[in-house]
């Protein structure tokens, strides 16, 4: 798994003893502050109580997009840097063996008498039937190089992209993350999360957007909306009753 930005957690749990509040202004502090003092449900719990948790829950959230950046990309990333080593291997074979055969050689043409040379006596048959067998030996010895250096050329761009995509694979980590805060949202709010796809009228989706900046910063291109990942949120009535008693299993009580 990649290893956790020290950065990103001492601006998450940083604690001013002196002032008794974190050293670190958050998104969601705002998001809390106003949600403490609002009329309209769902209400907080107590802003310095739903700070702690709601940074807990950052914390926890973050370690879980880091495990399915790994999850989502490592192996395959790893398998493109396999068949790059491999491919590479094959072509340096090939290579070493056709220019044994044939230093000097352009085209398979010119492979076709040393391979013919190199198996004379061992093969039965009439003289053009030998001379066709190894033509089409040297050929697919020049095409096979060929296919291998371009899987090795191929297998190291899909590697670099893979890695560089690891940065925002979609989805996946999107969700992880939305699921993530809604078990403390639940927490602290006692209401499961809206389902409305417009931040203005669904405060855990501002919530959750302000969460991933606070974590990740800010993309200059477009930060997530969490649309879809808040559409694909599953809590069940009796998952909402324990997380509004219990929180998070993850919190330790």
């Amino acid at each position: 798994m990649d290893e956790a930005d020290p950065a990103i957690i001492e601006r998450i749990r940083a604690f001013d003893e002196d002032r008794q509040d974190y050293h670190h202004k958050l998104g969601v502090d705002e998001i809390l502050a106003e949600r403490c003092k609002s009329a309209r449900a769902p209400k907080m719990r107590d802003l310095q109580e739903a700070k702690k948790y709601a940074r807990w829950g950052l914390e926890v959230a973050y370690y879980e997009v880091l495990r399915v950046r790994h999850e989502a990309s490592g192996p395959i990333a790893n398998d493109f840097e396999k068949l790059e080593t491999t491919a590479r291997a094959a072509h340096k074979a090939l290579d070493a063996l056709l220019n044994h055969l044939e230093p000097k050689a352009k085209s398979p043409a010119e492979i076709e008498v040393p391979i013919l040379t190199a198996q004379a006596g061992l093969q039965d048959g009439a003289p053009q039937e030998l001379h066709g067998s190894a033509l089409a030996g040297a050929r697919a010895l020049w095409e096979a190089r060929e296919i291998a250096g371009h899987l090795a050329d191929a297998a190291l761009k899909k590697e670099v992209r893979v890695r560089k995509d690891r940065q925002n694979p979609g989805k996946p980590e999107h969700l992880i993350f939305a699921k993530t805060l809604a078990e403390i949202w639940v927490f602290l709010t006692g209401k499961a999360p809206g389902k409305s796809q417009s931040p203005e009228g669904n405060p855990f989706q501002t919530f959750v957007m302000a969460a991933w900046i606070d974590v990740f910063g800010h993309d200059e291109k477009e930060d997530p909306q969490f649309c879809g990942a808040i559409s694909l949120l599953r809590l069940s009535s009796n998952e909402v009753a324990r997380l509004k008693d219990f929180g998070p299993r993850w919190i330790e009580t």
